[in-house]
């Protein structure tokens, strides 16, 4: 019966194992699963059969219900052709076994290439693994549904392209603007591959295969020049002043100019021009060129640069900024309106004006075709005034005079012109606000400004000294008989005088805004 059994059990169904990519099944016969009978029927003949008396009863009893079945195990006892089952798993392992491959890759820098050939996953069969599991489904008898195993898989090491990317590329970086040193950082330009989309590919190919990468330039997005558009897209305000054509004049206002161009103030930042272009100096290149000091004519480095800043102030008021250091000449200029001028001296005097808008602002100055030309970009802030003009008052003259200077070194007919006049005057400059369609909206002082006069001085010979005349006594006359006088006409009836006019009443003179009175210490410019 034992034997039946076991024919009936193992004889006819084979077990399958099924693989990832294949099925294994063991022949029945060649599997030739066999049993010790003797001890299993001695182990079945065996209960009951020990212990007391009362264990061996009440044993007696439960085995009389069918529905206590007492199963006897046969493990210990059942026996397999283990070659057998080895051979096949042997066979199966090898067929399946697939040989681990990294990517590999090979540069090509001459024709500008990264070839790279994509790695295979190592794949192998437990065998020993596989022969426990099919004997335990044999020992459990356990033949009825397929024995589910896999594969034990190796990954293969990929190309590192960051390595690659480092050794035969440069990254690509677009320009910046460096808030906190007022510079723009320049853009790089790249070269090499898409980094990421280059990691991509390399993940979806299919193993064992080759992809081919192009190294060529990459250009950057955002250029210095495409960030200033962007930042500078408004113009603020511009002004050109025209200058003489004097050549150390006029290399002291490019050099100005070089200084202050690309300026960049950020909101709230207060521009100095005597801490931006700093001091006048031989070193830099600046020449000696005509000032005025203390009412003098002088040649001093870097005469002429008031006219920069001049032109400084004129873009300060079109564009409604705050000024917060202004000084007016001595005399008045004319490159600029009246009132409308700024005047410096190393040491003593300075222009500063503040960056009252949200936005950052950039400086373009340059001196060409006989102009100081001069460019406030930003971005334009929202105000209720569309456009702004400027104009000023003359408060009143003050004329000049002609002085005579003698020069006891000169000869008598010596005469010449040593000091040319000036006109002073009393100036006060006014903005005027207009809505879009032209409308003032309103007008507002900006700056007193007071210019001295200045005498025409002519300066001659001293003259010749004349020797003293001794005095002739005059001959003695004799007198003279007098005549009969002539009878008087009748007088001319005079006419009836003309009837004044009425004078002109006069207007109300404009008090202008007090200057504060000048530091002695500080020389008038």
């Amino acid at each position: 019966a034992v034997n039946q059994a076991l024919q009936d059990s193992y004889g006819t169904t084979p077990l399958t194992v099924q693989l990832p990519d294949r099925t294994i099944r063991f022949d029945p016969k060649l599997v030739n699963v066999s049993i010790d009978v003797e001890t299993a029927v001695g182990a079945a003949w065996d209960y009951g059969r020990t212990g007391n008396v009362f264990s061996r009863a009440k044993l007696h009893r439960e085995a009389k219900n069918p529905d206590n079945e007492k199963h006897i195990n046969a493990h210990d006892s059942l026996t397999l052709d283990e070659d057998y089952l080895k051979q096949v798993i042997a066979e199966a392992a090898a067929d399946a076994l697939i040989a681990r491959e990294d990517s590999t890759s090979v540069v090509d820098a001459e024709a500008g290439t990264v070839t790279v050939k994509v790695g295979v996953t190592g794949v192998s069969l437990d065998a020993d693994a596989l022969l426990e599991a099919v004997e335990a489904a044999y020992l459990g008898n356990d033949l009825s549904a397929p024995l589910l195993f896999g594969y034990t898989t190796e990954p293969f090491t990929p190309t590192d392209l960051d390595a690659i990317y480092a050794q035969l590329c440069t990254t690509m970086k677009d320009a910046s603007y460096d808030e906190a040193n007022h510079t723009f950082i320049e853009e790089v330009p790249g070269y090499g591959f898409d980094l990421e989309a280059a990691k991509q590919k390399q993940m979806l190919s299919e193993e064992g295969s080759t992809f081919v990468l192009n190294i060529a330039p990459i250009q950057p997005k955002v250029t210095v020049e495409t960030l200033k558009n962007e930042m500078f897209a408004d113009v603020l305000s511009s002004y050109s002043s025209p200058h003489v054509a004097n050549a150390p004049r006029t290399n002291n206002l490019k050099l100005a100019c070089e200084a202050i161009n690309d300026t960049i103030l950020n909101p709230g930042d207060v521009f100095s021009f005597n801490g931006t272009v700093g001091e006048r100096t031989a070193e830099k290149g600046y020449q000696a060129a005509s000032v005025y000091v203390s009412g003098n004519t002088e040649s001093e480095l870097g005469g002429g640069v008031c006219q920069v800043a001049s032109t400084l102030y004129m873009c300060t008021l079109y564009a409604d900024l705050k000024v917060t250091e202004r000084t007016e000449h001595m005399f008045a200029v004319t490159y600029v309106p009246m009132g409308m001028d700024a005047t410096v001296y190393w040491g003593a005097l300075d222009y500063r004006f503040k960056n009252s808008t949200d936005a950052p602002l950039l400086i373009e100055a340059n001196v060409k075709d006989g102009y100081v030309n001069i460019t406030f970009r930003g971005t334009k802030p929202k105000t209720e005034w569309a456009s702004l003009k400027m104009t000023y008052d003359v408060l009143s003259t003050i004329p000049w005079e002609d002085v005579t200077k003698e020069d006891e070194t000169q000869p008598p007919d010596y005469s010449k012109v040593t000091q040319t006049p000036y006109t002073g005057y009393k100036v006060q400059s006014y903005r005027h606000f207009y809505d879009a369609a032209g409308k003032e909206l309103s007008v507002e002082k900006v700056a007193y400004s007071s210019y001295s006069k200045r005498d025409r001085v002519t300066t001659v010979g001293k003259p010749e000294e004349v020797p003293p005349v001794t005095p002739v006594t005059p001959p003695v006359t004799p007198p003279v008989t007098p005549t009969e006088p002539t009878v008087p006409t009748e007088p001319t009836v005079p006419t009836e005088p003309t009837t004044p006019t009425e004078p002109t009443t006069p207007t109300e003179p404009v008090t202008p805004d007090v200057p504060a009175e000048p530091d002695p210490t500080v020389p008038t410019i």
